[in-house]
């Protein structure tokens, strides 16, 4: 691993431990791309993949856009070239959404999954997101044999008590997809995922 990495590295776990730790809906939180494989250069920004409860993404990717624009944290914005040590939350899951679907099933994908470093991990959700991802045993072979050995299976527990705040994450999806729309440019988003699109993409893993 690169000194860069290890630098942004530092200022990811720095942005949890002070930040983002506040927003309970948040399950997991962890670095990727070329940060997370050890290759970044300088004036790369810092990927981070966000797993929230059900039926909380949209809510809670709205309040936390609100906090770092109020806290002024950097972060990459739409229309705005890559920065050095900006902060690009681009990559969203909530707990009913952990496998990824068919059109983000790719060797970038798998790679990302196997290099993926945890910096928040609650109720095992990082074990359950590489179980329910399976399908990148075929593509990275013994390296996710190696990170799946001594993972359980975990089984989520249904909620069936009726959450307000499903509703109002869904009313924060539709607002937020409206305002999107006009400005999308390959990007796949739904009421339980967000994949933003990245300019520079891995390559290749080590």
């Amino acid at each position: 691993m690169n000194k860069n990495s290890i630098y942004k590295i530092k200022l990811a776990e720095e942005l949890v431990r002070k930040h983002l730790f506040r927003f309970k809906n948040i399950l997991f939180i962890g670095v990727s791309g070329s940060v997370a494989v050890g290759q970044a250069k300088k004036n790369d920004d810092i990927d981070l993949l966000i797993i929230t409860k059900k039926n909380k993404l949209w809510l809670t990717r709205f309040l936390i856009s609100l906090y770092i624009r109020w806290q002024k944290i950097p972060h990459r914005q739409v229309g705005r070239k890559e920065k050095e040590d900006e902060f690009c939350l681009n990559m969203w899951l909530d707990g009913n959404n952990l496998k990824l679907p068919k059109y983000k099933q790719s060797q970038q994908s798998a790679n990302d999954l196997i290099w993926l470093i945890p910096l928040l991990n609650k109720q095992h959700i990082y074990e359950k997101l590489l179980v329910q991802n399976s399908w990148a045993k075929k593509l990275v072979g013994k390296k996710y044999n190696q990170k799946i050995k001594k993972i359980k299976r975990y089984k989520s527990r249904q909620n069936k008590v009726f959450d307000w705040l499903a509703g109002l994450n869904w009313l924060l999806f539709e607002l937020q997809y409206l305002y999107m729309k006009p400005k999308m440019r390959g990007e796949k988003v739904g009421l339980g995922y967000a994949f933003f699109h990245r300019k520079r993409e891995l390559k290749k893993a080590r």
